[in-house]
């Protein structure tokens, strides 16, 4: 039972486990196996590029349409 608190405690260290640390960003959605779209401009990045992207600011799609 110890070791099993032990694994849970040093996946939860890492990131792993079910309390994770908030993170300040964007959000995407997966629309291809490596393409993600930002739910602010909608625009579509590769998995590496979205996460460029995600901390730099850009403007909403309604602003843009004006």
């Amino acid at each position: 039972m110890s070791h099993e608190i032990d694994q849970e405690a040093e996946k939860t260290q890492r990131g792993e486990g079910p309390t994770r640390t908030d993170r300040i960003g964007k959000v995407f959605v997966v629309v291809g196996q490596e393409m993600r779209q930002c739910l602010i401009c909608e625009c579509v990045f590769t998995r590496r590029a979205s996460c460029d992207h995600s901390t730099v600011p850009c403007m909403p799609v309604i602003a843009m349409r004006k």
